[in-house]
């Protein structure tokens, strides 16, 4: 075996080792947070995890379909986007009967 060979063996080694240690001194810290300290443990766990959450997107489409990158004119077809949901003329409008007399007394009471 070369040289290299054996010192790119004996690293990798070294590595593992050092992983391994690092790996079960992270375990030790875990459990002895499930018993103190639930939410710090899940916090660990989610860090080591490595799962990280989704940013937003920062671009969406406009009415004619053309991506739109710059934030102020995001912010403005957002706005747009609103106005035209709440805005809308819709055939399903429900309508809701208003009863004075209320919901009927039970015997029970």
């Amino acid at each position: 075996m070369t040289k290299y060979a054996e010192l790119d063996e004996e690293i990798k080694r070294m590595c593992n080792t050092a992983k391994e240690e690092w790996l079960n001194k992270e375990c030790d810290e875990l459990e002895r947070l499930h018993l103190i300290d639930a939410k710090r443990m899940h916090e660990k766990v989610k860090d080591l995890s490595g799962k990280k959450r989704s940013q937003p997107a920062e671009c969406i489409q406009s009415k004619e379909e053309n991506i739109i990158i710059e934030k102020d004119k995001i912010r403005e077809r957002w706005t747009e986007y609103i106005q035209e949901l709440y805005n809308s003329e819709r055939d399903d409008q429900l309508t809701v009967e208003y009863d004075d007399e209320g919901a009927a007394i039970l015997a029970e009471e």
